[in-house]
């Protein structure tokens, strides 16, 4: 099984939706789950859907599992060497601006501008550190461009999945 975690609006929800016997959707809306929590409790909160992921990981039938992009999680998962040899991290190319800008465009579209801007304006400005962070941390990094926009432009999917684009 491979897990992947991607950038919203790279084509993930719409994998799933066309995928649904071959993969599994992980994601656990984050930022609404740990909000009121304590350190503590957000800590616990982290490590349970660490150990859900890994138990589906090494349990699971499906091809794929998707899961949250939260830095949080991700170092969890990457902390077990089995797991981190089949993750697969995918963003848009944030070292191209002319990437970034049909991405905005496209996730303004998608989304709206309000959500854009509650979820993505401040983090957009972070993301090429993160990549370079989790390259450094020996992830598998895949990147998106002007052509190849899309998940499964930039990730072989398994053989007779359908693809969205």
């Amino acid at each position: 099984m491979k897990i992947i975690a991607a950038y919203p609006c790279l084509g993930m929800t719409t994998i799933l939706n066309l995928n649904k016997d071959r993969c599994i959707d992980r994601r656990f809306d984050i930022k609404r789950s740990i909000e009121g929590l304590s350190s503590t409790d957000t800590v616990r909160y982290f490590d349970f859907c660490a150990e859900m992921i890994a138990l589906q990981y090494r349990n699971n039938p499906y091809e794929i599992m998707f899961v949250d992009d939260n830095d949080r999680l991700i170092k969890r998962l990457g902390n077990d060497p089995e797991i981190k040899k089949d993750m697969v991290l995918i963003y848009p190319n944030a070292s191209d601006w002319s990437v970034m800008e049909e991405y905005l465009l496209r996730a303004t579209e998608f989304y709206g501008a309000a959500w854009v801007k509650a979820n993505l304006e401040t983090e957009l400005f972070l993301l090429r550190d993160r990549i370079g962070h989790f390259r450094s941390e020996g992830f598998d990094i895949r990147l998106t461009n002007l052509v190849q926009k899309h998940i499964g432009d930039v990730y072989n999917l398994p053989k007779g999945f359908v693809a969205p684009y």
